[in-house]
């Protein structure tokens, strides 16, 4: 979503894009105090180049972006290393340490246009230009070793290196504890010709009694050091650090109100529970198990009523049979003396009376 917010400079890329003008926004470093007069303060376009938001940079230290470097722009003397930090398409010159303008010695370069960090190059193609050499360091970074350049420079040179004067061109030639001040020593004028060099010991057949140690004369030098530049040090002066304006940004809720599902699980619960119980054992006939079904029950209540029935039905074939065979025996004159009448009384003792179909249901209900 889109908010108005103050943030950190590193994230000024989710700026809303500037399309009406209207949506800029300033960046400022950690010491901008407008009361005070301290620090920067930028207004920044993520549409218009020239006022672009500041590149931020990668730390390969910490794996995070850093955010973008604020530069101030110092014209002046500054030495020979910092060429490389110049600010690329300004004019400068490089000069070595003992160039001295009035005295006529030392090398001052011709102007040159810094291209590329290291790199320049002269209106003229034949004007040589400051070159930038480097020192690799152990933790893999580098540093600028030295600034040399290809120049012609006056000085005195050890006659070891030999005479390379210029024809029609006098020079001076002096031995070593020679001082203009004090009068010391000798200094001899010579004029560029061939015979007029000494030789690469000192001597001179003009002046058999003479060492010569140096030769003062023009020479074309290459590897010159250089050692300051005369021109505009870019220089990085603070980092910024917040950005202030409208930006794509997401939010995130600390709290929020309203009414949601969730769930809820609870530790203990009072009441009935309907609990399932498993018998290992059921004893008895009728006495079933809670869990024996209604029709089986109804079918064991009359298994049992027709068991006794069957035992009555037993009891009473019995006594009957032996009634009727007694009958018979008085039929055929083989009766009881003692019964006059010729019948047969059987008295058949129960503990109780015979079970109607009432009786039998009441049992097998109390029993259910």
């Amino acid at each position: 979503m889109e908010v108005t917010e103050t943030y950190p400079a590193e994230e000024c890329r989710s700026a809303i894009p500037d399309i009406d003008g209207n949506d800029k926004f300033t960046c400022r470093t950690s010491a901008y105090d407008e009361d005070a007069g301290t620090g920067f303060q930028g207004t920044y376009s993520t549409t218009h180049v020239p006022d672009m938001c500041p590149p931020y940079e990668w730390d390969s230290n910490t794996s995070k972006s850093l955010p973008g470097l604020i530069y101030e722009d110092i014209l002046g003397v500054h030495p020979a290393a910092a060429l490389e930090n110049f600010k690329v398409g300004t004019d400068f010159t490089c000069q070595t340490a003992d160039y001295d303008e009035a005295a006529g010695s030392g090398y001052k370069s011709d102007t040159c246009t810094l291209h590329s960090s290291g790199s320049a190059y002269a209106s003229d193609m034949y004007v040589p230009c400051p070159s930038v050499s480097y020192r690799d360091l152990a933790d893999g970074s580098r540093q600028v070793d030295e600034v040399t350049i290809r120049g012609t420079v006056t000085g005195d040179w050890n006659v070891s290196d030999g005479c390379a004067y210029k024809a029609d061109e006098n020079f001076t030639c002096q031995t070593a504890d020679y001082n203009a001040t004090t009068g010391s020593g000798t200094q001899k004028n010579f004029t560029g010709d061939w015979m007029s060099c000494p030789d690469s010991n000192g001597h001179h057949y003009k002046y058999p009694n003479v060492t010569f140690a140096t030769c003062r004369y023009l020479k074309t030098v290459y590897g010159l050091k250089l050692d300051t530049c005369n021109g505009t040090l870019h220089k990085p002066v603070a980092r910024l650090d917040t950005c202030t304006g409208r930006r794509r940004a997401s939010v995130k809720f600390d709290k929020c109100w309203g009414t949601r599902e969730m769930s809820v699980e609870f530790a203990t619960c009072e009441g009935t529970q309907d609990v399932p119980v498993t018998y290992e054992l059921c004893s008895g006939f009728v006495n079933v198990c809670p869990s024996t079904p209604t029709s089986v029950r109804f079918s064991q209540a009359m298994a049992y009523a027709a068991t006794w029935m069957g035992m009555l039905a037993t009891a009473y074939n019995f006594l009957s049979s032996r009634a009727l065979d007694a009958a018979q025996d008085r039929l055929d004159g083989r009766g009881s003396e003692d019964d006059d009448e010729g019948m047969t009384t059987v008295t058949v003792e129960l503990d109780e009376p015979p079970a109607t179909d009432e009786v039998f249901a009441a049992k097998i209900e109390d029993r259910m």
